[in-house]
């Protein structure tokens, strides 16, 4: 569990939350709202307004988590618990590291040990791990990987073992089957712990609807949770599942196989980016030249762009041809001409620091700068 910081947002969130630029005339910043209270900081003392601006819960912490599951993580005098939305504190200030609420259980460091405690507060897996990660579900199972002497493992909610503490490294269950690492080889279990999957591989990725990604004698490939091979064992790189595509590198280009093992988009691409999910499309670059792609390969933004930001902001992204910039759609329309000597995005503060404005862009033309809305009007 890494130490506990300020949550980071995306950009999506973010811009979901914009009315709290007004709130931040009041307090030096704030977060985004999320079950339905705020985050708020003023001279480095934090609390939490409800959605009309109230202050609900006084602003008398050294640093705020957002809500998670009806709890937040609060640190007082250096140390950390966990205040309900009414503002009462359901543990004592006595961690020195806590995770947000997962499936109801709360991962807290005490004394360089690691256990988990419920909603009441109540400390209901003992604190006597090296390690612990936040509880996932999988089906109906849920579990947590922990570390106990240097040895890996899967626990319940209840802390009961499902997968016993053995393995050198472990991931979470998924499509019922858990990666497994032992001597520097990598196999699976199953649910119940057995060794369904031989640890044979050099390199193995978890289970992504019913597919994983497998490394053998320097090549990549994929098996199914049966241990049959999807694709044969030939990429010399390759990433998880995402969205129904895998990305693949075969002598230094790349594409995309679906869980057919079938090459849907060729083995062509200089390097791809921005995949998400892939349930919209992909940016990539061909002999230098930057667009998308959708799922099918077909171009979305047209591959002619000597530079595209990764990413989009509001659905559209900066691109440039030459030294000139505009903003493109992801649906291929230049909602901006591609004639500003610049173009940025400004910039306002929130409790995570500085965050984009993203209706409103300052740009650059013949050496006169101005601003611009997000379709290209001059603001005055």
């Amino acid at each position: 569990m890494k130490k506990m910081k300020t949550a980071i947002f995306t950009l999506a969130i973010i811009a979901a939350n914009m009315s709290l630029a007004q709130t931040e005339k009041k307090y030096d910043s704030a977060a985004p709202y999320t079950e339905d209270l705020a985050a708020v900081e003023k001279n480095g003392r934090y609390g939490f307004i409800d959605r009309n601006g109230n202050e609900v819960i006084p602003l008398k912490y050294e640093s705020a988590e957002n809500f998670n599951e009806s709890r937040a993580a609060v640190k007082l005098n250096g140390k950390y618990g966990f205040i309900d939305k009414s503002g009462n504190e359901i543990t004592p200030f006595k961690y020195n590291d806590v995770s947000p609420f997962r499936q109801g259980r709360a991962t807290v460091k005490f004394n360089k040990k690691y256990g988990y405690i419920d909603e009441y507060g109540n400390e209901i897996i003992s604190i006597k791990y090296d390690d612990a990660e936040n509880f996932r579900k999988n089906g109906t199972i849920v579990n947590a990987i922990v570390k106990l002497n240097g040895k890996y493992g899967l626990i319940d909610e209840n802390g009961k073992e499902i997968i016993p503490l053995i393995y050198d490294g472990m991931g979470n269950l998924y499509s019922d089957r858990a990666l497994i690492k032992q001597d520097n080889k990598y196999g699976f279990t199953d649910e119940s712990g057995k060794e369904i999957i031989p640890l044979i591989y050099d390199d193995a990725g978890s289970f992504t609807d019913g597919c994983a990604r497998i490394k053998l004698n320097g090549k990549y490939g994929f098996i199914d949770t049966d241990s049959k091979e999807i694709t044969a064992i030939k990429y010399d790189d390759a990433e998880d599942f995402r969205g129904s595509r895998a990305l693949v590198k075969l002598n230094n280009k790349y594409g995309f196989i679906d869980k057919n093992g079938k090459e849907i988009i060729p083995v062509i691409y200089d390097k791809v980016k921005s995949r998400y999910e892939f349930s919209t499309s992909a940016q990539v670059i061909l002999n230098g030249k930057y667009g998308s792609i959708d799922k099918n390969g077909k171009e979305i933004i047209p591959v002619k762009y000597d530079y595209m930001d990764e990413g989009y902001i509001t659905s559209c992204t900066r691109v440039r041809i030459g030294n000139k910039w505009g903003l493109v759609h992801e649906n291929g329309t230049e909602v901006i001409p591609v004639i500003y000597d610049s173009l940025e995005y400004d910039k306002f503060k929130t409790l995570m620091g500085y965050v984009m404005q993203i209706d409103r862009m300052q740009v650059t033309l013949n050496g006169e700068k101005f601003h611009i809305d997000k379709n290209g009007n001059r603001i005055k």
